[in-house]
């Protein structure tokens, strides 16, 4: 990876490139492609094969990009060439199920979600998900393990500085929300909602939290970060944006409540 010059990411701001996850304990090794808008320094992906995901020690898998390429159809011809059926069959140390190169392209799931009728069906899978209490769990479970690693905190914290300072990236960032609509909002709120009537929930977060707080790393870059923020004219806008939106929000709220009650 040290070695690998990152490039820009695409029109869509994806990253798209060839990878292979390694077992540093016995030499077993996975390989894959993967297309991603998190900064490839910061992204964490394994794999999704059956060995990444019932590996019983994760911490010894180590991936290593391999190459970047432009698209998700080409970095799926460059997967064709790096996992082989004749690797898949004859390398003991393989753990592919199969060879490389087949799957939806990032191309073709944007076009997909452009469909209004593929948009709803997404959004009833991820209703059910946020509904279902152990998926809920997991999801509480993972995001604490992460806060309290010093090393993802220091990755996630340089990538949001980077996304932060590229106009593209903001840019890419906005026209998503954008796009989300007021179905996701909805869905966004109703999940915050149960998270925060969850006893549980908040008592993590607020260990978690205390935790940050009580580090004086983490007090210094948020600090730091808070700083470049309010300095930052197109964030300023933004935030002045959003502030005039939710105000105009609250004042229609105000008066349906008020038309209602007579």
């Amino acid at each position: 990876m040290a070695d690998i010059i990152i490039p820009p990411p695409d029109a869509a701001g994806y990253w798209h490139f060839t990878y292979v996850t390694t077992d540093t304990l016995d030499g077993r090794w996975y390989g894959g492609k993967h297309s991603t808008k998190k900064h490839p320094s910061s992204d964490r992906y394994l794999g999704t094969g059956n060995w990444i995901k019932k590996h019983p020690a994760r911490k010894r898998l180590v991936r290593e990009i391999v190459a970047f390429y432009p698209s998700s159809a080409t970095v799926f011809a460059a997967e064709a060439e790096l996992v082989t059926w004749d690797k898949v069959l004859d390398d003991l140390l393989c753990m592919n199920l199969r060879d490389g190169g087949e799957g939806v392209t990032v191309e073709a799931a944007l076009l997909r979600f452009s469909d209004p009728l593929e948009r709803t069906k997404h959004l009833d899978t991820m209703r059910r998900m946020h509904a279902d209490p152990k998926n809920a769990a997991n999801i509480v479970a993972g995001g604490a393990l992460r806060a309290a690693d010093p090393v993802w905190r220091k990755a996630n914290a340089d990538h949001m500085r980077r996304m932060h300072a590229d106009p593209v990236a903001q840019e890419n960032h906005l026209a998503s929300l954008a796009t989300r609509g007021p179905e996701w909002a909805a869905n966004v709120t109703a999940a915050n909602q149960l998270r925060a009537a969850d006893p549980e929930w908040c008592a993590k977060i607020s260990t978690i939290m205390l935790a940050k707080a009580a580090d004086p790393t983490w007090y210094q870059e948020n600090a730091d970060r808070m700083r470049r923020v309010h300095t930052d004219p197109v964030w300023r806008a933004n935030y002045e944006t959003g502030m005039k939106r939710r105000a105009a929000n609250y004042a229609a709220k105000r008066v349906a409540k008020a038309a209602a009650s007579t």
